[in-house]
Order: structure tokens, then sequence, then C-alpha cells
């Protein structure tokens, strides 16, 4: 009975004690393989010196390091890079050299991710290089590493200022976007327009109807001998038109084969206007593609036809079109 009574008491004792051992090797081991928060620290700021751009990581290592007391120290390293920044800050002359400033700051930070005041003057080289977005996260990097700042109310007015210039910047970049496009297509519509014109009027011609015209003026004038002209061709330069026709054979003025004449007009769309001396000669593609010549000085003529030459070396020997 009394070996029995001490087995009830023993039993249940050896037990505990044995669940305090287990428990106090699981804490040791625990211990040995959780990091302190100061090495985990530097855990984080070796991995976002691999990954710069890792956002969530620096704010992971601001937060941390806002927890230890006393706080981690500034490496030699950052510290020379923020000289050689203030250097390029004070001697800056242009945004190119307030970014290179920035790019001291940014070497600062990638080894003291934590420093609030790096964070701040970054924020016044991007500033200062109207590279308002980077200048906005610098500012806000700066407020969370620093949250009882003195100044944290003024911070957040530049913030602001830095957003509406970001605004009124894209408003601008728009806007000329959008006039760089319209002008584009209005220059595309211009190229347009003037390939419908050369495509209409430009190429060689030949004077293939209108012989009632010529008839009914012989004998009054006496001098429709240009009804004979062989090669006419148009020139088209903006909305500028030019003429130019060649003789296949002799005319009553006494001019021989091969005279070569022109005049100047201008054209739109499928009409070509010529004036001079006070008189206006209108020609116009009609429906069949041919040019129909309607000389104002004769109202109710016949008009001459002009057909365009496939082979214009095949119609004449004298003319060099």
């Amino acid at each position: 009975m009394g070996r029995r009574r001490w087995s009830v008491f023993l039993e249940p004792m050896l037990a505990v004690a044995g669940c305090v051992a287990i428990l106090g090797f699981a804490v040791r081991a625990k211990s040995q393989t959780q990091p302190s928060p100061r090495e985990q620290l530097q855990q984080y700021v070796t991995q976002l010196q691999s990954s710069p751009s890792n956002d969530a990581l620096r704010t992971k290592i601001i937060q941390l390091a806002l927890t230890l007391d006393p706080r981690p120290e500034i490496p030699t390293g950052a510290i020379e890079h923020e000289g050689a920044a203030e250097y390029a800050f004070k001697h800056a002359q242009s945004p190119a050299d307030f970014t290179s400033a920035a790019a001291e700051y940014e070497q600062a930070l990638l080894l003291a991710p934590w420093n609030a005041g790096d964070y701040y003057n970054l924020g016044m080289c991007y500033e200062k290089a109207n590279e308002q977005p980077k200048a906005i996260a610098a500012y806000q990097l700066y407020l969370l590493a620093a949250p009882n700042a003195k100044d944290t109310d003024q911070v957040t007015k530049q913030i602001g200022a830095l957003k509406y210039q970001l605004t009124q910047k894209d408003a601008a970049q728009t806007a000329q976007r959008q006039q760089e496009e319209a002008q584009q297509r209005q220059e595309q519509e211009q190229q347009r327009e003037q390939a419908e014109l050369q495509n209409q009027w430009s190429g060689t011609w030949r004077i293939t109807g209108g012989a009632e015209r010529v008839q009914q003026f012989r004998g009054v004038r006496g001098r429709w001998d240009n009804y004979y002209l062989s090669h006419v061709k148009f020139d088209i330069s903006g909305d500028e038109i030019t003429e130019t026709w060649c003789q296949d054979r002799s005319d009553s003025y006494g001019n021989g084969p091969g005279r070569i004449s022109s005049r100047k007009g201008h054209v739109s769309g499928r009409i070509a206007t010529f004036t001079a001396f006070g008189e206006t000669d209108s020609l116009q593609i009609n429906s069949n593609g041919e040019i129909e010549d309607n000389d104002a000085r004769f109202p109710g003529e016949i008009p001459f036809i002009y057909s365009r030459v496939s082979d214009p070396g095949s119609t004449s020997s004298v003319c060099p079109w």
C-alpha cells in the first residue's frame, strides 16, 4: 500500500517535469533559430540592396527600426554619400545636377533605409529636379520614418503642392499631345488631299473633244489652231497648279511644232482656275474623268475635252513628254 500511494504522487510530478523540460528545450531552440530584431533589420537591409524598388520591404524596414531602442546607427558609408549629396545639391545649377544629388541620397538610404532626414533631403532634390512623383514618394517616406516630426503639416502641404503641380503638368502634357495629334491629323489630311489632287490632275493629257467649238470660231477669230495642241500636262504644288502644253504642228501665229507654253492657276478638288489679264478660265474634271475647259470669256461655248494619255510617246514625236 505504501509504494502504491507514493506512485500516485510521483507519476504526475514526473509528467509535469517532463513537459517543463520539453518546453524549455523548445524555447531555447526557438531563441537559437529566431533572429533578434536588429539581426532581422540587417537581413531586410541586405534584401533591399538587391531590390531597391521594393517599397513594401522599405516600409517594413522603417517600421521595424521605429521599434528599436536605441535607434540603429547610421553606417559610415551612408554618411559619406550624404556628404557627396550635400555638395552636389549646394553646387547644382540644373535639374540634372539635383538628380545627381538625389542619386547620392538614394545610395545613402540603401545603407540606412530608416534615416528620415535623408528621405526629406531626397524629396527636396527631386522637387528641384522637377520630378514630382519621386519627390512625393520621398516626402511620404519621411513622414513614415519620422511620425512625430514637428514639420509634419508643412511637409504634408508640400506633398499637396507637388500633387497639384503634377496634375497641372499632366493636363499641359495632355493638351500638348492633343494639339500634336490634331496637327498630325491635319497634316495627314493635307497629304491625303494632295495625293488625291496628284492622282486626279497629274499626268499627260490630249485634247480629244470640242471640234464643234473650233469649227464655230475658226471663221470668226481665225486663230483656233491651238485645238491641235498635242500634249498637256499638269503639275500640282500645294493648291497651285501649272498647266504646260506642247504643240505638235504649226499654227497661224507662226509657232512651229514643239512650242511649249505654260500658265499657273489654283486648284481645289476637281476644279482648276486660271486668271490672266482680268479673264478667268476654268477647268473641271467631269464624272467621266475627263477635263472640261470652260473658258469664261466665251460663255455657252462647247468646252474643249482633255483625255488622259496612257502612252504619251505614241501620240507625238515632237513633244518631250
